[in-house]
């Protein structure tokens, strides 16, 4: 059986390319090698990237962030990605300077939650066009602050704001209602939010998920 890797060389053919979906049927999120680089380069013509049950990006290909062998495509306004931290989207930033509307999945890949130190995010430049972000956090606990920290940065855009996501109390802000004051004070352009955060057993909130996925 061809696996999607191995169909990677037939899709970077299409040089002139400017929208891909691509949709993986097995039973988890799949690795993807090699596309990352035929997306990530100053030639690249895709506009239009959604990658849905599978990673195109993980912690080998980000971190170090020295040794990082992403170049910046300044023709992406659309992405749509799953991912296995949240620190992968803080990372990719940088590389996506004219994106407009950005979706995350997040995946408990690595068993641990989505959290990571002021100073990781404050020195990274960041794309200042995003209108719409579209935030789910599946399987893998949210770290509220670190949430809030990481939207707060798309404030000069943000229109439309939607997420999902299961957490820990010890990761809430003290009150659901000052989590919400937060976005609302430091997103002056914001049109339209749509959220659900569940701090309760996971298994219970499944349903609850469901109807905010459709």
């Amino acid at each position: 059986m061809t696996t999607m890797s191995q169909k990677v060389s037939e899709i970077a053919a299409f040089t002139r390319l400017k929208v891909l979906s691509i949709t993986s049927t097995s039973e988890k999120p799949e690795r993807i090698e090699g596309l990352m680089s035929f997306i990530w380069q100053p030639n690249s013509c895709l506009e239009n990237l959604s990658v849905s049950n599978c990673f195109i990006l993980d912690r080998v290909d980000l971190f170090p962030t020295s040794s990082c062998s992403l170049m910046v495509n300044s023709n992406l306004t659309s992405l749509s990605l799953d991912l296995g931290h949240i620190c992968f989207a803080i990372v990719l930033m940088p590389f996506v300077p004219a994106l407009e509307h950005f979706e995350v999945r997040l995946h408990d890949v690595y068993n641990q939650r989505s959290a990571f130190r002021p100073e990781f995010l404050q020195k990274r430049e960041w794309p200042t066009k995003v209108k719409s972000l579209r935030f789910i956090s599946y399987d893998q606990y949210m770290n509220t602050a670190s949430f809030c920290a990481f939207v707060q940065r798309f404030s000069l855009s943000l229109e439309h704001l939607s997420f999902y996501m299961s957490t820990h109390e010890r990761y809430l802000m003290s009150t659901h209602r000052n989590f919400e004051h937060y976005l609302l004070d430091h997103l002056p352009h914001l049109k339209q939010i749509n959220f659900c955060v569940s701090s309760g057993v996971m298994n219970v909130e499944i349903d609850r998920r469901e109807k905010f996925d459709h």
